[in-house]
């Protein structure tokens, strides 16, 4: 998937963009051998660069909720 306007966070394996396919924010993580795709809002997206630690308190949060999975909750 092609993320415009990609962060990464090399340390967690997560690349955070636009998606311009589906007109929203996307984090992708991958563990090499899985990937997984989670909608996360435009606040997220920004709070990469802003806040550090209340972005990685809500990237784990997402690990719960794979976009790709919707019958996980």
């Amino acid at each position: 998937m092609k993320l415009l306007n990609e962060k990464i966070d090399r340390m967690h394996f997560v690349r955070l963009g636009y998606d311009s396919y589906s007109e929203s924010y996307i984090a992708h993580q991958t563990d090499g051998a899985n990937d997984w795709y989670y909608k996360i809002s435009e606040e997220l997206y920004y709070i990469f660069d802003k806040d550090r630690g209340k972005y990685l308190e809500q990237i784990e949060k997402l690990s719960l909720i794979h976009i790709s999975e919707p019958t996980r909750h």
